[in-house]
């Protein structure tokens, strides 16, 4: 069974509310819809309720740092995509699935590491889209340690990045950045399925063309 996991923690994180509601769950579960065709699972990691499948949260770890309970066993089966709430889904998802690696990730074109407000940052993943085998990478959740990591990482794609340092990367044409689609969807030769970030409503005001797709 594939599954589509997509994270939804609500609360303030590093001094600012999280901007996204639970629309934009059912914005993107009907987005995958529309673009995988296959039988598939999609649920919402969260704590609080929304308005698909949930798995309840089991720690309060804050903003994405909450995403490493993606990895937590027992919650899947099989193949596992996660989709970041703020991606806009283009075309069929299929290929991103079939990926033939354990664990693929969007890769940065740079690979080094430095400090933000006093933490570290590995600059080598984006964890906005992932896909893996659910069995093989439950020590990304059992090798966690909030007390240690949190106060000294700077996001969950650096503990990724930390403990898997060597993670298969998505072809740079396939996931496109909304600051190079100002003028619309990219062309059908384009091999862009999928989009981000929209952050905010305003990015749809902004670029009209999000309103037919982020629905």
């Amino acid at each position: 069974m594939i599954t589509v996991a997509c994270v939804y923690w609500k609360g303030s994180f590093r001094g600012r509310e999280r901007i996204y509601t639970t629309e934009w769950i059912t914005k993107l579960q009907n987005m995958v819809a529309r673009n995988l065709k296959v039988p598939h699972r999609f649920v919402c990691l969260s704590n609080v309720k929304v308005p698909c499948e949930r798995i309840p949260l089991e720690h309060n770890w804050e903003g994405f740092w909450s995403k490493v309970e993606l990895f937590r066993p027992g919650l899947f089966e099989d193949r596992v995509l996660y989709l970041d709430l703020d991606t806009l889904v283009l075309k069929d998802l299929q290929p991103i699935i079939n990926q033939k690696a354990d664990f693929t990730i969007i890769g940065k074109d740079e690979n080094y590491v430095s400090k933000k407000e006093g933490k570290t940052v590995i600059t080598k993943y984006n964890s906005s889209v992932m896909v893996w085998d659910e069995s093989k990478y439950h020590h990304l959740y059992n090798q966690f340690d909030a007390e240690e990591r949190i106060p000294t990482l700077w996001g969950d794609q650096d503990w990724i990045a930390y403990k898997e340092p060597d993670l298969a990367v998505f072809p740079n044409k396939w996931i496109g950045k909304l600051r190079y689609c100002r003028n619309g969807v990219p062309p059908s030769r384009m091999k862009v399925m999928l989009v981000m970030p929209i952050k905010n409503e305003l990015a749809s005001q902004k670029y009209p063309w999000i309103k037919n797709i982020w629905k």
